[in-house]
């Protein structure tokens, strides 16, 4: 039973998650716009005849929406690789300190081997 609380828990606290991020990605795209609009407004009337009216929309519709849904995806899983991270690092101590300090000290160093050894590696093998 713990298991499907564990669950719901995980299910609901995701949805929160998603709702929250695409109401700020809403709100930045909005804001985007808005700003772009007013630095269009404060351009002088030489610009306008050099700029065609199409790119303009298309930069205020297609462009503000890829930067706004990218901004809030890389925040969202940001966040969420934070909060994975720090709640697997306090599990890990709960079960065992020694065990945690041997983990954070010898997969970075694996890591750190492995990228300096694998790339010339690769290249042997090619």
């Amino acid at each position: 039973i713990d298991l499907l609380i564990a669950i719901a828990c995980t299910g609901v606290f995701s949805a929160c998650r998603g709702r929250t991020f695409i109401l700020l990605g809403s709100r930045l795209s909005v804001r985007l716009r808005q700003e772009l609009f007013e630095s269009l407004m404060r351009q002088e009337m030489g610009f306008f005849d050099t700029t065609r009216t199409g790119e303009l929309t298309s930069r205020m519709t297609q462009d503000c929406q890829k930067v706004s849904d990218q901004v809030t995806l890389n925040v969202n899983v940001f966040l969420r690789n934070c909060v994975e991270t720090a709640t697997t690092l306090v599990f890990m101590c709960t079960l065992s300190v020694q065990l945690t300090l041997v983990a954070f000290i010898s997969v970075p160093t694996i890591a750190v081997i492995a990228k300096k050894y694998g790339a010339p590696m690769r290249a042997l093998s090619e």
